[in-house]
């Protein structure tokens, strides 16, 4: 699929747009995942020790057979994750360039050591990891929060995500921790009457694969309702200057300057994709809200086997 294009000169996307686009993705992402999930549900069955089907059951139980189920995997399964727990992790901070050294390299671990300590952490490491050896797929994610009801200052969490089938990210992202994924889908239910109170003016609608038979209408399933957070890369191509100043070269995009500079004082230029994450909470048939994430990468991390 085609990566986003450049902003610069185009009118604000509308909501449409925006559902539009989701739609295609999801219902590209969620066919090229379909395979993996059937293979991870067969993969827990086993290592809940339940290996038999409904339809092998049955014609056992006819015949009078048992369905015998010896557990040969758990004490695998917890070699591995136990060793994770035992061993704790964490992010090493290495001083690389622009004045760096092991001090301020030293201060920004504790500063994410501390986010550690506050997000108990570990709890979502070893989910991730125990998810991963389980059914070969697994995530964890980043954030904010805001410290009280009564303040409108944020601090950034790392949380376990205990059911990774309700993530689906970009199934083209090549890099193993995720970093590289221009879209991707956490999805949440809820009760209706937790979803009118939280979107009161919101349709009663469901995020789900009905998203590929238009005209999209929607269903609930046993008094729930599935929202989802639809997180996506967008691109601007910018322009960045070397400029020579009075202080030395320095570096500025051509849109930051209040002057153009004269082409004298450029001493290189050249052409870039800036990318910026938003968040939007749909129901798949509306956009219910609309957050700009502060950072240029989409805040899940995944883990694969």
């Amino acid at each position: 699929m085609a990566r986003d294009e450049d902003l610069d000169g185009k009118p604000a996307e509308s909501d449409e747009d925006i559902l539009s686009e989701m739609r295609k993705r999801w219902d590209y992402a969620s066919t090229e995942w379909a395979d993996i999930r059937k293979e991870g549900q067969t993969d827990m069955q086993y290592v809940a020790g339940n290996p038999w089907t409904a339809k092998d059951k049955r014609a056992r139980k006819d015949a009078g057979r048992p369905c015998l189920a010896l557990d040969e995997l758990s004490q695998y399964v917890n070699q591995l994750v136990n060793d994770v727990r035992q061993n704790k992790r964490a992010i090493k901070v290495t001083p690389m360039g622009e004045g760096s050294n092991d001090a301020t390299a030293n201060l920004k671990e504790g500063l994410i050591r501390q986010i550690e300590y506050r997000s108990n952490a570990q709890q979502a490491y070893t989910t991730m990891f125990e998810n991963t050896v389980q059914r070969s797929y697994g995530f964890l994610r980043v954030i904010p929060k805001y410290l009280r009801d009564d303040s409108f200052d944020q601090e950034l969490l790392i949380e376990p995500v205990v059911n990774p089938d309700m993530v689906t990210v970009d199934p083209d992202a090549l890099r193993a921790d995720g970093s590289d994924m221009r879209y991707a889908w956490i999805r949440e239910s809820r009760t209706l009457e937790e979803f009118k109170r939280e979107f009161p003016h919101a349709k009663t609608t469901d995020f789900g694969t009905y998203l590929s038979v238009p005209p999209y209408k929607a269903w609930v399933e046993a008094d729930k309702v599935y929202i989802s957070e639809y997180w996506r890369m967008r691109a601007k191509k910018r322009e960045l200057l070397l400029l020579n100043t009075v202080e030395g070269p320095k570096q500025v995009f051509a849109d930051e300057l209040e002057q153009k500079p004269s082409k004298s004082n450029i001493l290189q230029s050249r052409r870039v994709d800036t990318m910026s994450v938003c968040k939007h909470i749909t129901n798949g048939i509306e956009i219910l809200e609309t957050t700009e994430w502060p950072g240029q990468w989409i805040p899940i991390v995944s883990c694969f086997g």
